[in-house]
């Protein structure tokens, strides 16, 4: 066994696979990116896919240990979340964003 550390998501060198779109999903990927950036974009949401589930792990480790989390947090959360969409939203619409 290799005591090399496996790189983690958005680590280490390139490796080139094939993935299968939907012709729908890949068309309007390509009129948001354009053909050369579609591989960027493909990366970026599997990693933000990737975190997603491991956040989500992480909240079912947590309540399997110390039952559900307080609706009173999830309602904080919820509104930290809401208002960062609005400024991510204020910001995108921004010229030159």
């Amino acid at each position: 066994m290799s005591d090399i550390e496996e790189p983690r998501p958005g680590e280490g060198n390139v490796t080139k696979v094939s993935v299968s779109l939907p012709e729908g999903t890949a068309a309007a990927v390509r009129r948001r990116v354009g053909d050369r950036e579609l591989s960027s974009y493909v990366a970026a949401a599997v990693e933000r896919e990737l975190r997603r589930q491991v956040l989500a792990d992480i909240v079912a480790e947590y309540e399997e240990e110390n039952g559900p989390v307080p609706e009173e947090a999830r309602a904080t959360v919820r509104s930290a979340w809401e208002d960062a969409e609005r400024r991510h939203a204020r910001w995108a619409a921004e010229p030159g964003a």
